[in-house]
């Protein structure tokens, strides 16, 4: 972690300066936009992409909810880890990753169509996306992303396309 100057302690987003060539300059490294990178528990993958935005000039802070307690095993308050997370972000991408947990949704568990659900990533990304939303926080999804930014917005999830949504789609049946 690199400490932050005294000038940008002040804002929890430092404004962004259009005229520096983030992509070029590395003496301007603690100028470049900062962006929250929500992966899930997969180190692999985290690397992945923190790799191609910080080959696009982007910092890049890894919201990854395990690291977020003090006690190995035991997740913090959804609510405390948003609020923790989401500082000095400029931006927010969402990754993709197994399905959002049905029981969220008010749907019922035992689907064997759901799988790779993790309860306590997805109470920590909807916290951290409808807080960064309120905020007017840019927010991006890939994949399982853009299905969290739909649910946290109201929108509805089917859980298995085929058997959900076939029997109503009159095109080309």
């Amino acid at each position: 972690s690199v400490p932050s100057s005294p000038t940008r302690a002040a804002s929890p987003r430092p404004p962004l300066r259009p005229s520096t060539d983030w992509t070029t300059d590395l003496d301007d490294y603690h100028e470049r936009p900062v962006v929250g990178l929500a992966v899930g528990a997969d180190p692999m993958k985290g690397a992945a992409y923190a790799g191609a935005l910080y080959m696009c000039g982007l910092r890049v802070k890894l919201l990854d909810f395990s690291r977020f307690t003090s006690v190995p095993g035991l997740l913090p308050s959804p609510v405390l880890a948003a609020v923790s997370a989401l500082k000095g972000l400029h931006g927010i991408i969402f990754t993709g990753g197994g399905d959002i947990d049905p029981e969220m949704q008010g749907l019922p568990t035992g689907d064997p169509t759901v799988t790779g659900v993790l309860p306590g990533r997805d109470r920590f990304e909807t916290e951290i996306c409808r807080r960064a939303i309120d905020d007017g926080t840019p927010v991006l999804g890939i994949c399982r992303g853009m299905q969290l930014i739909n649910f946290t917005q109201g929108g509805t999830l089917f859980q298995d396309i085929d058997r959900d949504v076939a029997p109503f789609n009159k095109i080309g049946r």
